[in-house]
């Protein structure tokens, strides 16, 4: 047997620390933040921290924002927004509606537990969801909901206007990903499946005012 050397004796009751395993989870193995966390410690030992939570407008912060390229979709936003919008109109989808679901997710999505799952204007788009599933998925509609919304609440949207809105959404994402892919580099994911988890993921980044 080989003698052993110190590093041996190291390995022996070693430990990875939680950056350290926050890293190498499977969403986050191509994540530039991740990354960057593992590598400004210099300890190994490192707690992860999450940013407390402030009310109001949430921010990225500003080594954030480079890592994740945000700029990129500062750049883009408009555009991808007029295709979105163009998409689901075509489909006959009323045009207030939308913009009534465009700012639930602009303004009460972000801004807290109780207003993503509880307002009125929230519930009435998961009412449509609930509607969607029954109709186009049926054999699975409910099976995976955590916390099903009362056959009472009325849907926003007919089954049909809330599979235009997730055909579209899912046809620009698929096709519009790409680009942000090249633009991260080696930085960033290297398929649309390492992508990045989007805020409120149970995988993603925490950040200030998540839940």
């Amino acid at each position: 047997m080989s003698e052993r050397d110190d590093y041996d004796v190291f390995l022996d009751t070693w430990e990875p620390g939680a950056i350290l395993n926050y890293a190498t989870l499977p969403p986050n193995l191509n994540d530039p933040v991740a990354r960057q966390r593992l590598l400004d410690d210099s300890t190994g030992a490192a707690d992860l921290i999450r940013t407390v939570y402030a009310p109001g407008m949430k921010v990225i912060e500003d080594p954030e924002r480079a890592l994740r390229g945000y700029d990129f979709f500062e750049r883009h936003h408009a555009k991808w927004s007029a295709h979105f919008r163009d998409r689901v109109e075509s489909t006959g989808v009323d045009a207030d509606k939308l913009d009534a679901f465009i700012k639930n997710f602009a303004t009460r999505w972000v801004d807290g537990r109780r207003r993503r799952q509880d307002s009125p204007q929230m519930m009435g788009i998961k009412a449509s969801i609930r509607e969607h599933d029954r109709v186009y998925h049926a054999q699975y509609a409910g099976r995976f909901v955590l916390s099903p919304v009362e056959d009472s609440v009325a849907p926003t949207f007919t089954p049909t206007e809330m599979a235009a809105i997730f055909e579209a959404n899912a046809s620009l994402l698929e096709a519009l990903i790409l680009d942000y892919m090249d633009h991260l580099g080696s930085d960033g994911p290297t398929s649309i499946n390492e992508t990045l988890c989007a805020p409120g993921c149970p995988h993603g980044q925490p950040r200030r005012g998540e839940d």
